[in-house]
């Protein structure tokens, strides 16, 4: 992703190779998303210590780690922290990491109780209490939807697709053309981090004016543009990828 910022720095912006440029490929670009890779790097490294910290632990290594997430928050809340590094650090995800953990390895202790609904209910009500009441996070000022208030939310929503997976399968075979539309799914399900380049390099390019065209019509043509060429690109993708195992293979 990091290359797809660099080519649109220096052919549509017309940039030149030097300090600028290198700054720019590492600073994630400017449009959305362009965090994600950085932040996924970052996770690499971090991740084995959270895990630890959780399995040896358990509810105090919990408690530690959303301890070091809330003084994060309040770090970039009172200024000691840019938003320009926040949006390219992890540790504002490390409650959502954490939770995750917490479902791998205690599974089926926490099947047999009510805490993913406990979890659901807390997520939305701070989502609910947000966005339409008058509560503000005391020690969250961005990036709200992803910050530690309300990934009890979306570990329980991980958690109920875990649970029903095999239920959902069933119920998409029910469905007429069941198959298929389920096989596609699953495929665009494989490509969407190659459908997430090309949404990157697409809206750096400004294809068309929007301005004669509804929102809805402009989201369609939007949304359909970056599936369909980011599917050819996985599938031109994994295609050079099987060739040059089969040569490494040899």
């Amino acid at each position: 992703m990091q290359s797809v910022w660099l080519l649109d720095y220096i052919w549509i912006k017309n940039g030149t190779v030097g300090k600028k440029t290198f700054f720019y490929y590492i600073s994630g670009g400017m449009g959305p998303g362009g965090y994600y890779t950085l932040c996924i790097i970052q996770i690499l490294v971090v991740f084995p210590i959270l895990y630890y910290l959780i399995k040896k632990c358990n509810i105090i290594g919990l408690i530690f780690i959303i301890a070091v997430n809330i003084l994060y928050e309040m770090l970039v809340k009172y200024g000691w922290v840019t938003a320009s590094f926040n949006r390219l650090c992890c540790i504002r995800l490390f409650t959502g990491l954490a939770f995750g953990i917490i479902i791998f390895l205690f599974f089926d202790k926490i099947k047999e109780t009510a805490i993913p609904w406990i979890w659901f209910i807390v997520g939305v009500g701070v989502l609910i209490w947000y966005s339409w009441g008058e509560y503000h996070l005391q020690f969250v000022s961005s990036w709200v939807s992803s910050s530690f208030a309300v990934m009890p939310y979306s570990a329980a929503i991980v958690w109920f697709i875990i649970v029903k997976e095999e239920r959902l399968r069933i119920l998409y075979q029910k469905y007429l053309f069941a198959n298929r539309l389920f096989g596609m799914m699953m495929k665009i399900g494989k490509s969407t981090y190659h459908i997430f380049l090309v949404q990157q390099l697409y809206f750096c390019l400004n294809i068309y004016d929007r301005k004669g065209i509804s929102l809805l019509q402009a989201s369609v043509i939007d949304a359909s543009v970056c599936v369909i060429f980011g599917y050819m690109f996985y599938w031109c993708y994994t295609k050079c990828e099987m060739v040059f195992k089969r040569k490494m293979n040899a």
